[in-house]
């Protein structure tokens, strides 16, 4: 019987370095990064910075893959991290949210290790469609724990810069 991880898609950051900041040489970075065997969901280029690349890629092969960061690696190496209690789901993630409205860095995702233990925890409400944010699946982030991050320069996954943990009761 095969890993039911094996199946599961992970979106991962990739930050690709520009030899020289010229046209050509960015045109070259994009390119190559297309040709990639997995799909780039999003390019991110800021002047002076490297290209980050977002894209989606098989769980099994991000954990041998060192230049991929997760979305819980990149909360947990780069995000101001709290942890939440609420009575209810909605009023856990509500005040997650309005927390990260109130630091100027309002709510760009939720990220969970199940998206079935998220869907059963919220029951009978779906989350990302609520709050209208993606709900990223990383098989690193803890079990029974729901991450809500958040950001004060876009939208992306490599600008998360505050997130908060709430924990999935039953």
């Amino acid at each position: 019987m095969s890993d039911p991880m094996d199946s599961v898609k992970v979106l991962v950051s990739e930050r690709v370095a520009l030899p020289r900041a010229t046209v050509p040489d960015l045109l070259d970075a994009v390119t190559t990064s297309f040709k990639s065997r997995h799909r780039v969901v999003t390019l991110i280029y800021r002047r002076g910075d490297p290209l980050v690349v977002e894209r989606l890629v098989p769980a099994d092969e991000v954990r041998d893959s060192p230049e991929f960061m997760t979305p819980f690696q990149i909360v947990r190496q780069y995000a101001d991290l709290e942890e939440l209690f609420g009575e209810d789901p909605l009023s856990a993630v509500a005040a997650a949210c309005q927390k990260l409205s109130d630091k100027k860095a309002p709510a760009t995702f939720f990220v969970c290790s199940s998206k079935s233990e998220v869907q059963k925890w919220a029951e009978p409400f779906r989350l990302d469609d609520v709050f209208r944010l993606p709900l990223l699946v990383d098989p690193e982030a803890p079990d029974g724990m729901l991450i809500i991050c958040g950001s004060q320069s876009g939208t992306g996954m490599a600008d998360i810069d505050t997130a908060f943990f709430v924990q999935m009761e039953e």
